[in-house]
């Protein structure tokens, strides 16, 4: 069928030691806050390693556009499906080759989605071969360096299944004993971060190669994973205690996100240096953020490569 679309004694305070092993990664981060020019609403969604960021902006009229900008500056841009008064025209993920992937609601009812590399717009397709219900609608949603594309469709009569599309193959990726399964982002080693629908309620996962890994912030109702980089750090949406937040899953270690000043925080893009993008509600307005992991001062490094070297020397054997 053809679609039509194309994770020795000298003894030293033990608080010095804790100073001199710093973490392995940043939990803390700086915030910026954008909106794009004349937007009512602004929704961030990708951004690749030299910064440049993609999502949707709403404008007063109600017409939502796709943009790329680097938070100070944005073009906006309209697909060739796109029509006003709609949910879409969004641009979800940017790689590093400035390919962007944008999904386009169209006038019959369904959608579109495109490669846009800043001129053209390119129809994604591709073709699916097998057993698999009738489709009605498809989404994509991330793009890698090797241009392959995720994202998810949705079956007539409920369900749907996530899927990878490597040059025009396209393969489905449902969990195992999922209802419906939703792939929002995947990074260049082909590794793929979703959400599944259990029991009732959504579990993120991480697939690698086919083998699930659920991913669940403890404490949360729910956990969907948007981003994940070269590295494996995965970025998304919890909720505790009734308040979405985003998260940072970095081998294992969960960072929660709060934009200063906002009531809820949502991030969906994260590139190789550990930027992330997302979408905050500040003053009941949508903004888009940018997060930049701050590093450890350069007096601490100094101090741990001290206290390295000084308990190298300490455990020298004497002379004679």
């Amino acid at each position: 069928m053809n679609w039509g679309w194309t994770r020795s004694g000298l003894h030293i305070p033990v608080f010095l030691i804790i100073i001199g092993a710093p973490s392995a990664h940043a939990t803390d981060f700086a915030y910026t806050t954008f909106a794009v020019p004349g937007a009512t609403a602004t929704y961030a969604y990708g951004i690749n390693e030299s910064g440049a960021i993609v999502g949707s902006s709403v404008a007063s009229n109600s017409w939502v556009s796709g943009f790329v900008g680097d938070g100070n500056t944005f073009t906006t841009f309209l697909a060739p499906a796109a029509y006003v008064n709609t949910p879409g025209n969004t641009a979800y993920g940017i790689n590093d080759s400035g390919q962007i992937v944008v999904n386009a609601p169209n006038t019959l009812g369904g959608s579109e989605n495109y490669i846009y590399n800043g001129t053209t717009f390119s129809l994604i397709g591709g073709v699916l071969t097998g057993n698999y219900p009738a489709i009605s609608s498809v989404i994509a949603r991330g793009i890698n360096n090797l241009g392959q594309v995720v994202g998810d469709v949705n079956f007539v009569g409920g369900g749907g299944s996530g899927f990878l599309n490597n040059g025009g193959v396209i393969s489905l990726i449902s969990a195992p004993g999922a209802s419906a399964t939703r792939v929002n982002g995947v990074n260049d080693s082909g590794q793929t971060v979703g959400a599944a629908f259990m029991s009732g309620a959504y579990e993120g996962f991480v697939d690698t190669g086919g083998t699930f890994n659920v991913i669940n912030v403890p404490g949360s109702s729910y956990t969907l994973p948007y981003g994940i980089n070269g590295t494996g750090q995965i970025v998304g949406v919890t909720n505790l205690s009734g308040n979405e937040q985003g998260f940072v899953d970095i081998a294992g270690k969960f960072s929660l996100l709060s934009v200063p000043g906002s009531t809820w925080t949502d991030a969906y893009g994260i590139n190789g240096k550990g930027q992330i993008v997302g979408s905050a509600i500040i003053s009941g307005t949508s903004v888009g953020f940018l997060a930049t992991p701050v590093p450890l001062p350069a007096t601490v490094w100094l101090l741990a490569s001290g206290l390295v070297l000084l308990v190298t020397t300490a455990r020298q054997p004497r002379n004679a």
